[in-house]
Parts: C-alpha cells; structure tokens; sequence
C-alpha cells in the first residue's frame, strides 16, 4: 500500500518491523540501524543512504519512526527499504507524493478542495477554469449585478429585471394568450372559428359500423347537442347530410352554440354513437 506524502517536505513516517527469524515485532534493543542499513530510491531511481536513521519511538515499544528530508520526497513514487540480515526482516515502505506539479497528484490533498485557490484549477473546461473566467469579480457570487456584465449575458439579464421589465412583458404578452375553458383546461389553439352564440357551418364529423368499427356512409343520422352540462336536445340543428366514407356534417345555429362548451351527439342505426366537445370561444 502506498502512503501520500506532500512533495519536497520533510516528513516523519512510523512503521513496525518484524525481528528476524521469529515472529515478534522488533523493539529497539533488536536493530540498531547502521550506515547503509536503509535506503531509498526516487522514481525508481539508484538506491542511496537515508539522511536519517530511523529511531526506536518511542522507548522499548514496537514502534520504529524515520525522518525523511525534503530533498528525499521530490519524485512522483519513494520506495524506502530496509535490510538487515542479522536483526530483522527485510522491510519496504512505499509512498507517492502530492502538491507540486512534478508530484504524483498535482493537487495537495493537504487542503480542504474549498480553500484552495481557483488560479490553482485553470485546466480548460474544469470548475475551476470556469470559475475563473466567471466575471470581474473573484467571488461571481458577491458580485453586485448587473456590474460589469453586457447586454445579453445573464448576470445584466437578472441585474436588469427590476428596471428592465421587457422580457418579462413579452412573456407576459405570451401568457395572456392563453385561455381556459369552463373545465379549467388549456385551450391549446390561440384562435378559433367556434365562436360562442355564433352559427357554425358544415361541422363535420364521422360515423363507424357498430360490428365492424369501419367508416360507413349513407345512414340516417340524428343530431343532439347539450350546452354548458345540460341535457341532449335536437336545439335548431339542421338535418344531417352524408358527404360519403362514412363522413358527415350538419350546421349549427347561434343558439346551439350559445354555451362555454358544447357536447356533440350523432346516432344511427346500426353505428356507434359519436361525441364531440365543442369548446368555444367567448
């Protein structure tokens, strides 16, 4: 396993060691560390002797601790080993490092991502590009709007909106164009030729077979309409003509089309019956 360590700084490592030839952890009246006895290598680099010897800390406990010197932490992965033949087991220790950019983790994990500086972060495409090229302002989120931003950009679009009220008319424009029917329903078209209390010409409407659910032409229609919930009624509807295909039309009077909304109702022998919502406008 390998052990961060903050590049170029000097450091204390702890670690345990096995005595050799049993399985007892190594106290310090076990090993006492001798020129050559431990080395390291930097990037795979030639094995040299540690600046330091590592020390029995504390006193008589398992514990062993060696100083690293930061000219011995300036690679991207440091192997430190250990051999001893008459005292211990061969011991490797393996570390890479962080927070330079000839570290293995550029990044220096040391600090919280939150407190470091963005000018850190300027990779194309990153949060921290982006936040960086976010505006005048070193913090976008304390920045009084709209400041220095330009027609067009959002932070003068949201400064603007208490003053600048034109794009919250033409939305308004858009909105009002919506309408309801008396059901609450959005009456998805902006214009319309049904017109409440208006004559409504050669309405148009299909009839099938009862059995084979097929168009079917040439039969004898009735025509009812109920305004506004009330009940079915033939009103002034004209007689019902067949244009062919299995398609209808009949015209309706003013009268029958004085409601909110309008429920079709044609019947004929030997067909289902047809309904249509008709809903107008005022």
């Amino acid at each position: 396993m390998q052990v961060p360590l903050k590049y170029a700084t000097s450091v204390t490592v702890r670690f345990r060691l096995v005595k050799k030839g049993v399985v007892d952890l190594a106290v310090g009246t076990d090993w006492t560390p001798g020129a050559g006895d431990v080395k390291v290598s930097i990037d795979g680099g030639a094995l040299q002797n540690t600046i330091h010897l590592p020390t029995n800390t504390p006193n008589g406990s398992r514990w062993w601790a060696l100083v690293l010197d930061s000219t011995e932490v300036t690679g991207q992965i440091i192997g430190v080993e250990m051999h001893a033949p008459a005292s211990i087991e061969d011991q490797a220790l393996d570390f890479y490092t962080y927070g330079n950019a000839n570290a293995a983790i550029v990044r220096d994990l040391s600090v919280d991502p939150w407190d470091e500086t963005a000018a850190s972060h300027n990779t194309g495409g990153t949060t921290g590009y982006l936040l960086n090229a976010a505006g005048v302002a070193a913090d976008p989120w304390v920045q009084p709007l709209p400041g220095a931003y330009t027609a067009g950009e959002a932070g003068y679009i949201i400064g603007n909106l208490g003053s600048d009220t034109t794009n919250i008319n033409a939305i308004k424009a858009q909105t009002d164009k919506i309408q309801f029917n008396a059901s609450n329903q959005v009456i998805t078209s902006d214009t319309s030729n049904v017109k409440k209390n208006q004559a409504l010409s050669n309405f148009k409407f299909l009839m099938r077979d009862s059995v084979t659910k097929q168009p079917v032409a040439g039969r004898t229609v009735t025509a009812t309409r109920a305004l506004d919930g009330g009940g079915q009624a033939a009103g002034t509807l004209s007689a019902v003509t067949s244009i062919g295909n299995g398609e209808y039309a009949v015209d309706f009077a003013a009268a029958d089309m004085n409601a909110n909304t309008v429920m079709f109702r044609a019947t004929a022998a030997g067909c289902d019956d047809t309904w249509i919502e008709i809903i107008t406008e005022p």
